[in-house]
C-alpha cells in the first residue's frame, strides 16, 4: 500500500477524533506540548507522529494507545 495514502488516512482518523472533542489543532497542541501546526500536518498526512505524540493523543482522546498505533 502507498505509505503517503496510509498517512493521509491515519491523519483523517485523528482529525475526526479531535473534532469529536471539540478542540482546535492549537488547543490539542497546547495540551500535549507540541505546536498546533504540527498537529495539522499529522492530520493532513504530512508528518508521521512520534510514539510519544500518539500516546499523548490517545490519552487526550480517551482511546486505547494500541488503537492509534495500529493506524501507523
Amino acid at each position: 500500500m502507498d505509505n503517503n495514502r496510509e498517512l493521509i488516512e491515519a491523519g483523517a482518523v485523528l482529525r475526526e477524533l479531535r473534532k469529536q472533542t471539540g478542540l482546535s489543532v492549537h488547543k490539542v497542541g497546547n495540551k500535549i506540548g507540541i505546536s498546533g501546526g504540527y498537529i495539522a500536518k499529522i492530520e493532513r498526512g504530512e508528518n508521521n507522529p512520534s510514539d510519544a505524540v500518539l500516546v499523548a493523543l490517545a490519552e487526550l482522546y480517551q482511546k486505547d494507545e494500541e488503537e492509534l498505533f495500529r493506524l501507523y
